[in-house]
């Protein structure tokens, strides 16, 4: 049995990211938190708007999605997935959050970004 963290000296958040509870048990309220910290800390307005990244060459513009993918960020990238955000979005270049993912994925680093990428992408050309 893994052993839970305590709820002393953590927020809410960061206990719910340390458990090995399934994040969909996660309460509303910490999912919600969840995407408002990320969105403020990575300068997007919501999880559909694009923000402009000055790259050293070109600008990109880029979404959450691509984002959380660049960052491995698999809880993130869950709940954008679960709030209905199209993972095929393309930033500037055309580039999907699944080629962004391997672009930064170095020895495994982001193989659960890419399964969860192509396990949605299965699931929604299932339903269609």
């Amino acid at each position: 049995m893994v052993e839970q963290p305590s709820l002393e000296n953590m927020n809410l958040l960061e206990f719910y990211r340390q458990t090995s509870w399934p994040q969909d048990s996660w309460p509303q309220m910490v999912r919600k938190r969840h995407l408002s910290n990320f969105l403020e800390r990575h300068g997007f307005v919501d999880e559909h708007s694009p923000r402009r990244l000055n790259g050293k060459v070109r600008f990109e513009c880029m979404y959450p999605i691509h984002v959380a993918a660049q960052t491995a960020d698999v809880p993130m990238l869950r709940i954008l997935l679960d709030l209905g955000v199209d993972p095929q979005t393309g930033a500037a270049e055309g580039r999907t959050a699944w080629q962004i993912a391997e672009e930064a994925n170095r020895d495994g680093s982001h193989r659960r970004v890419l399964q969860l990428l192509e396990h949605s992408q299965r699931v929604k050309s299932v339903t269609l």
